[in-house]
């Protein structure tokens, strides 16, 4: 029979980026200690290896299943480069000690150390071992608090101390490091994103949405269902970060509005599964009951829509409102409702709209003004912070004095940053909310006739604030807004009537013959008059953005 050669597992590991650099990687570990083995006469059964970036997890699971391997398969050599490359924590000392005490003939080599390890070492060895160990873990207990210490310092500067999430990258190392939006999978994960919070999407289908479109996460696979519910979940996405169970304000920018996140986590716990509606009528969702308050059900029989109130067949406090009501009928209505709010001659609407463009371009030019003041004094904070952050640490200034002026310099950069945001956000919609309400009522009727169902409930609930159900008839509450431009125009109206110098463009009072002459108008004094009565009703000269 031939000499049997004994068998022998070789482990390498790199902890940082900075042993790998300094020629301790894994194919230098491994080298050496394939040589080690060969000048020994072993056979090499396995070889296991943990680079500098895998976690805790993996590095645990990697080390377990090797000493299962040696134990599965009998194997009796363990080779090492140093005591640090084995372990750095008492636990796995101890399970490393298990395996030697378990068989008389096992070794544990690190060649680096000089320490060969078995059942029958003397004291002295033992001792060696274990102060190797000691010193491994505080090693690795020093490092584990730079490395918080390095969180913390990442953490008051407002940039994420993990990996970037699926949507964002990183650039640059240590002081430089900025996470930014990825080009190609953040337009996606937006997109994702905001479409949950429209209801029509559970986590699962929201998954194969994802993968249809070609996003991957970072390990380059398809999204699953649970990944896809961690990213719904994800405060990151709008701009903050949670770190050991505390949220924090990132710096990052966001990909969504709290609002939309709000309503994401509302969305998951009524349940995954959207909620389709069966039917969608116009005024579905829209029209109360005029006694109870109750919401107004709709439903069809015989080609036609009727709508009561849902309460009326309850066994207590039942309503007693019985009539029904045609939903034709009550769009009719609101089609007569709209046509209230034209002014009769289009020469004055060309006029109002083209004042209602000025006064917005004036206002452009006011908040592009405030909003260079607010970035410009926000570059001015950031500089001085990162001053007073260099002070900190050459010893210029205190910790307690840093804090204190950290403190007062973010309240003010937070107070600037909500007002850019919300002229950002609120800025061009508040400069056209005063043209969307008069073109809106000046053609409401045509838009109205012309919309599908969603488009319709759009309208209504822009233009009223409650519509109501009472003894089968329409009632109703037209939105402030609107309610200051029909009374407007109805004065206006009135004033056009008494000059008769109008010239016709609707049908809405056919019994007025009169409105279809062509006269001269009225004369350019009370004509520029009458243009700004209308404006100036109810809106100010520099609206602001709601809070």
């Amino acid at each position: 029979m031939g000499i049997k050669i004994p068998k022998a597992i070789i482990f390498a590991r790199v902890s940082s980026v900075e042993q790998k650099e300094s020629g301790f990687s894994l194919p230098a570990q491994i080298k050496i200690l394939t040589e080690y083995a060969d000048n020994r006469g072993l056979d090499i059964a396995k070889t296991y290896s943990i680079s500098e970036t895998a976690s805790k997890r993996d590095q645990r699971k990697t080390f377990d299943e090797m000493l299962n391997y040696v134990t599965k398969n009998k194997i009796k050599v363990l080779i090492f480069e140093k005591v640090d490359r084995v372990t750095r924590n008492l636990k796995d000392s101890v399970k490393i000690q298990d395996w030697l005490d378990g068989d008389p003939e096992r070794q544990l080599h690190c060649i680096k150390d000089s320490l060969v390890l078995h059942q029958g070492s003397r004291s002295q060895e033992k001792l060696n071992w274990d102060l190797r160990v000691a010193i491994a873990k505080n090693y690795a207990d020093n490092l584990s608090e730079e490395v918080r210490k390095g969180y913390n310092e990442k953490i008051a500067q407002k940039i994420y101390p993990g990996k970037p999430k699926l949507g964002y990258m990183s650039v640059g190392r240590g002081q430089l490091r900025e996470i930014i939006q990825d080009p190609q999978k953040a337009p996606l994960m937006k997109e994702l994103l905001e479409e949950f919070s429209t209801g029509n999407y559970s986590a699962k289908t929201l998954r194969d949405k994802a993968n249809k479109s070609g996003l991957i996460n970072d390990r380059n696979r398809k999204l699953s269902t649970t990944g896809t519910y961690r990213y719904l979940i994800d405060p990151f996405y709008y701009g903050y970060f949670e770190w050991n169970g505390v949220l924090h304000e990132g710096g990052h920018k966001p990909l969504i509005s709290k609002e939309t996140y709000d309503l994401n986590q509302r969305i998951l716990k009524r349940g995954s599964y959207p909620r389709y509606r069966v039917h969608n009528y116009a005024l579905k969702g829209i029209v109360k009951c005029g006694e109870c308050n109750g919401m107004v059900t709709w439903y069809e029989k015989k080609g036609r829509v009727y709508g009561e109130c849902n309460m009326k067949d309850r066994d207590e406090d039942a309503c007693k409102q019985k009539k029904c009501g045609r939903e034709d009928k009550y769009l009719e209505e609101i089609v007569n409702i709209l046509k209230t709010f034209q002014i009769y001659d289009k020469r004055l609407i060309e006029a109002i709209r083209e004042e209602l463009k000025k006064e917005n371009r004036d206002q452009a030019v006011r908040e592009e003004l405030t909003l260079n003041q607010a970035e410009t004094r926000i570059k001015q904070i950031r500089a001085s912070l990162n001053t007073a952050y260099e002070d900190r640490i050459n010893g210029i200034i205190d910790i307690s004095k840093y804090q204190e002026i950290e403190k007062r310099y973010e309240e003010e950069q937070k107070g600037l940053e909500d007002t850019v945001k919300r002229i950002k956000k609120y800025s061009d919609k508040q400069k056209d909310i005063g043209l969307a309400i008069f073109d809106l009522a000046q053609n409401g009727e045509k838009i109205f006739e012309k919309a599908d169902i969603d488009e319709k409930k759009t309208l209504l609930n822009t233009m009223f604030s409650n519509l109501y159900l009472l003894d089968g008839k329409m009632k109703y509450e037209i939105n402030p807004a609107f309610t200051v431009m029909r009374d407007k125009v109805l004065q206006t109206n009135e004033m056009l009537l008494e000059s008769s110098g109008v010239v016709r463009i609707t049908n809405i009072n056919p019994e007025k013959t009169e409105l279809g002459k062509k006269v001269d108008v009225l004369d350019e004094i009370e004509y520029v008059t009458l243009t700004n009565s209308v404006i100036r009703s109810g809106r100010g000269s520099n609206p602001q953005p709601s809070q």
